[in-house]
């Protein structure tokens, strides 16, 4: 019964295996834990909100739809000021009269008050 302990490299490192090993399973069990509280929360969420996403998931053809209009007006708004942009510095330098200036800044303000329209009634929606 007195025998002495006997500590040999292997057993040291069969030691240290068996420990790193304890280690790592109670770490796995740590994060699974963690993990099955996360997704019991997000599932929560998700029952809670059914219906508010499920709304917004049907919206969305009509959403695109809205934006992709807005933006096909936009851009032809904009196609039309750069024209009338073109067209007032031609007129301003080969007509030079009030009246034909004045009509394109007409032109021009009734194109920004367009696609002014046109943006604030996209956000309306």
């Amino acid at each position: 019964m007195n025998e002495p302990i006997v500590v040999t490299p292997y057993g040291v490192l069969v030691g240290l295996l068996i420990l790193t090993g304890l280690v790592a399973l109670i770490f796995l069990i740590i994060c699974l834990i963690k993990l099955y509280t996360i997704l019991r929360k997000v599932n929560k969420i998700l029952d809670t909100n059914e219906k508010a996403i499920s709304e917004t998931i049907q919206n969305l053809p009509v959403l695109t739809e809205t934006a992709t209009s807005a933006c096909e007006n936009v851009r032809d708004f904009s196609e039309s000021a750069n024209d009338v942009f073109i067209n007032l510095g031609s007129a301003v330098a080969s007509d030079g009269s009030e009246e034909g200036l004045i009509s394109t800044i007409s032109d021009i303000t009734s194109i920004v008050t367009k696609i002014v329209q046109v943006v604030s009634g996209f956000f309306k929606k």
